[in-house]
């Protein structure tokens, strides 16, 4: 009888125990670095598809090795994970050399398009820097550049455009009437770029 007592308390106390020891730890994956979706299309100055371009992108200032993509037959491209940071980029199609004229700025964590048209070398160029012939490490040791792939930059709409979206309207109600009206009107349709460097998409 006292066996079988000395057992309940025992029991009884173990039951205690475990419900007040502290529930274990779950094991948790480390994080990893925050990277984003990097995609686009690529075309010709002739608006036709780029298929088969080679594009090669690093992030400056990293030892890490430079990541690569090819186009497919719509000159569509994707980078499926690209840390966040400043990235140069060179562009390769049947042999001849294309040299970006934008860094890009990947966030983290984002979905981000960048479309890029190839051609050949403007006056503008010269602006940013470009010239024909400028080595390109990126395609190689000896690659030298014989065009320039440009960003795509849409800037959206502005004036009347910009307000019918509703973002003007949302302001107006807001209680910024005079303001938005003044810039409504003064508004230019073609307004001077801000220098952006990519769009961020749509999650």
């Amino acid at each position: 009888m006292l066996t079988l007592q000395l057992r309940s308390s025992l029991a009884v106390i173990l039951s205690i125990f475990v419900a007040a020891s502290p529930a274990p730890l779950m094991a948790k994956t480390p994080k990893t670095a925050e990277t984003s979706r990097l995609s686009g299309r690529i075309t010709l100055e002739n608006g036709e598809n780029a298929a088969d371009v080679r594009i090669v992108m690093r992030r400056m200032e990293s030892e890490a090795p430079p990541l690569e993509a090819r186009t497919d037959s719509r000159g569509h491209y994707v980078f499926k994970a690209v840390r966040y940071g400043y990235y140069e980029l060179a562009f390769e199609k049947d042999g001849v050399a294309y040299a970006s004229n934008r860094l890009l700025d990947i966030p983290p964590d984002e979905k981000v398009e960048a479309d890029f048209t190839l051609g050949g070398f403007r006056p503008e160029d010269a602006e940013t820097a470009l010239a024909l012939d400028d080595p390109l490490p990126l395609l190689g040791p000896e690659t030298r550049a014989a065009g320039v792939a440009r960003l795509a930059e849409n800037f959206g709409p502005s004036g009347w455009a910009w307000f019918r979206t509703g973002k003007g309207v949302a302001v107006l109600v807001g209680g910024g009437a005079l303001a938005v009206v003044a810039l409504i009107a003064l508004s230019d349709p073609n307004p001077i770029p801000n220098e952006p460097v990519a769009s961020v998409a749509a999650p």
